[in-house]
């Protein structure tokens, strides 16, 4: 996507891969989960997180449930926790080294369409820019033209719909799929 050109001249204090910690967290499905490890070679115990989410987190989810995100968040949190990927003692992305992603191919729905989200309205879905700080390129680009062909914002709905369908997975699949693989909950 042409987009993306944009986010490799991001300046590190905006870079979406990196202080992760400190804007959330990328949650992952069970799916996803698998890609990564297949893609990997990496125990899901490496990469994977199911432990209690930070307060202050949790409440920020809590305050978006009227947008899609919070509500997608609220649907996927079970008692504090959602699956999602760990971050290096930098708060970075663990598979970020220098400034690429090392499961580029297999990375999760979530940043295949950052830094733009989805917004539901009268049961039609539609492309978003994230609130991104003013100096995100992808931002600063889309103040000059429009960020999106058609094919791009059809290519970030069709992620979207399969975030949407997480929305639905019994949180017990996910428990069991935690349990089964020894996924921290610390």
């Amino acid at each position: 996507m042409e987009y993306l050109t944009h986010c490799t001249r991001c300046p590190d204090s905006v870079h979406c891969c990196k202080n992760i910690r400190e804007l959330g967290f990328v949650s992952v499905s069970v799916e996803e989960a698998r890609k990564i490890k297949e893609l990997t070679g990496q125990a899901f115990n490496e990469f994977l997180d199911f432990g209690p989410l930070p307060r202050e987190t949790i409440r920020a989810c809590t305050e978006d449930n009227k947008g899609s995100e919070g509500e997608l968040r609220m649907a996927q949190m079970d008692g504090g926790r959602i699956l999602r990927l760990k971050t290096a003692p930098t708060g970075d992305c663990i598979f970020l080294k220098g400034r690429k992603c090392t499961i580029y191919g297999g990375r999760p729905g979530i940043c295949r369409i950052y830094p733009f989200w989805y917004r539901q309205k009268n049961g039609e879905m539609d492309v978003t820019l994230y609130e991104r700080p003013s100096d995100c390129s992808v931002s600063k680009a889309s103040e000059e033209k429009p960020p999106l062909s058609f094919q791009e914002k059809e290519e970030i709905l069709s992620q979207a719909r399969l975030l949407e369908a997480q929305r639905n997975l019994p949180k017990a699949v996910v428990r069991q799929f935690v349990e089964e693989n020894r996924i921290s909950c610390l």
